[in-house]
């Protein structure tokens, strides 16, 4: 597959700092942005990354209402996105879903099928 970026789309920051940590040991490239805003804007910019890790409730922009912008751009509505949620069987659109609390080998396990072994 090739890629190995990963967009970590995450609020909380314990969360946040974990997945982020825990990918990067793994060898892949990880941003992570505090809500669904930042992390438009940041795909606007940046390479397209091989999946996004979508935490659904978040200030500013929450998970679902940046799942309904993503889907008006045609380059973004094509990157696979995974919910991650206590409420993550509420979420359409997405290609996974991870309940809140999920595990490190669910999270790799996930990660690895989008974007291949890092």
């Amino acid at each position: 597959m090739g890629c190995k970026g990963v967009l970590v789309v995450e609020d909380d920051a314990d969360i946040g700092e974990t997945i982020v940590e825990l990918l990067r040991d793994e060898g892949y490239h990880v941003m992570w942005t505090h809500n669904g805003k930042e992390a438009l804007d940041l795909l606007q910019q940046l390479e397209r990354p091989c999946i996004v890790l979508l935490d659904l409730m978040m200030p500013v922009m929450d998970g679902i209402t940046f799942l309904h912008e993503r889907q008006k751009n045609v380059t973004l509505a094509t990157i696979p996105v995974v919910a991650m949620s206590s409420v993550a069987d509420k979420a359409t659109m997405v290609e996974a879903r991870l309940r809140k609390p999920f595990n490190i080998g669910e999270l790799l396990a996930v990660v690895q099928e989008y974007c291949g072994p890092p």
